[in-house]
């Protein structure tokens, strides 16, 4: 009897060990899209719907507020709606945000295109991207724009550790994009993006990253394995 009832746990605790690694399964290169900008209430219609990660300022009200360090998306969601285990963290305060992008492509969502974060000569604003696979490599593309007539520097630059930096100039920008791809995430699953300003201002609006992310798991099918696996212990003892 003593026998059969470790044999039964061992099963049990081999189905229930397989349920929990395969619950957060590694899908194939997918897309994630982050919108940075503004998120009060005086402007409405900045909000990416959608399969977008909406990086929204601190202050929900008018005034827009600033992207500051606590500004932050957990388990963000793929292009495709699935969530995932990826986090977005505002680690280096940006300047402040902005509505003035230009809207005059479909590069990405109009909503997208028009608000940013941005910042300023004097200043440096960094993101961490958390919850990667880690030694996974990714492709990040990078996206900005603001309306000017007689425009001083727009430009942002984005350094990553071990790749050379890209910058792209935000001023008019309607549909250029800037990459750097086959960045590896650390040990910890993460990669950092320090974020500047070329010469005067720049304005940051989109992040995209593909490849491989892990899907966070259904709360449904776990709590069923469980229900299962306990109904089966009941009635085997």
């Amino acid at each position: 009897m003593i026998y059969a009832r470790e044999k039964v746990f061992g099963v049990i605790s081999a189905i229930m060990m397989c349920t929990l690694l395969g619950a957060e399964t590694t899908a194939s290169a997918d897309v994630v899209l982050f919108d940075f900008g503004r998120g009060d209430t005086g402007i409405s219609d900045l909000r990416t719907e959608g399969n977008w990660n909406n990086v929204h300022s601190i202050q929900e009200a008018a005034g827009g507020g600033t992207g500051g360090v606590g500004v932050r998306v957990a388990d963000a969601i793929t292009d495709a709606g699935v969530v995932t285990t990826v986090d977005l963290n505002v680690t280096n305060d940006f300047s402040a945000v902005n509505a003035g992008g230009v809207v005059a492509s479909d590069v990405y969502a109009s909503s997208a295109q028009r608000d940013s974060f941005f910042v300023t000569g004097s200043d440096g604003a960094q993101i961490r991207l958390e919850g990667l696979v880690p030694g996974e490599a990714y492709d990040l593309t990078f996206f900005g724009s603001r309306a000017a007539g007689s425009p001083p520097g727009r430009a942002f630059q984005v350094d990553i550790a071990e790749h050379e930096a890209v910058t792209l100039d935000a001023a008019n920008n309607a549909d250029q994009t800037v990459s750097i791809d086959a960045v590896l995430a650390d040990s910890n699953g993460f990669i950092v993006l320090d974020i500047t300003a070329v010469k005067d201002f720049g304005y940051f609006g989109v992040l995209e990253i593909e490849g491989k992310f892990d899907a966070v798991p259904e709360p449904s099918s776990l709590g069923l394995t469980v229900a299962a696996l306990t109904c089966l212990m009941m009635r085997r003892f």
